[in-house]
């Protein structure tokens, strides 16, 4: 696994930890770290149980999963280096503080704004709608890898 990958999927364990009110309902964040996947499952698991993954964070949630590619060997032997752990964490915090998932540095406003391109404009070429152009501009909601390249494509 790529530090990115640990990082969402910290992201990911973070924010259903701060839709659950801060609560403890993925378990011990040490083990999480150590073992993603299996600590994704079970948080998710519990997170649906709860009815918890609706509406936004739900779809952002799908959103980040798209960047997850690859699966490690989850064996007791097989432990993440520190670097992944750290990246894990801080995903875990910034989503756990609320704070969206941090794509790849591209400011999506001031690339639109250089193409002298309204919102409306970009969501036609996008095939979306203009709230989800606002949304993405914001940073209340990151586009997902195939919308960020095609984002990219139209505004370079």
């Amino acid at each position: 696994m790529t530090n990115r990958e640990y990082f969402v999927m910290g992201w990911i364990f973070g924010a259903i930890t701060r839709a659950d009110g801060g609560s403890n309902i993925g378990g011990d964040v040490t083990l999480a770290v150590l073992h993603p996947f299996v600590a994704q499952a079970q948080i998710i698991t519990k997170a649906q149980q709860k009815g918890l993954l609706s509406g936004e964070l739900d779809q952002q949630i799908m959103e980040a999963m798209e960047e997850i590619t690859s699966i490690p060997d989850e064996s007791p032997e097989v432990a993440p280096t520190m670097e992944m752990q750290g990246a894990w964490q801080i995903g875990y915090f910034q989503g756990r503080g609320g704070l969206p998932l941090a794509r790849e540095s591209f400011d999506i406003g001031a690339a639109r704004k250089a193409k002298r391109m309204t919102q409306a404009q970009l969501a036609e070429l996008m095939g979306v709608d203009q709230a989800l152009v606002s949304r993405w501009e914001s940073g209340k909601v990151s586009p997902n890898k195939s919308n960020l390249e095609k984002l990219k494509e139209i505004l370079k």
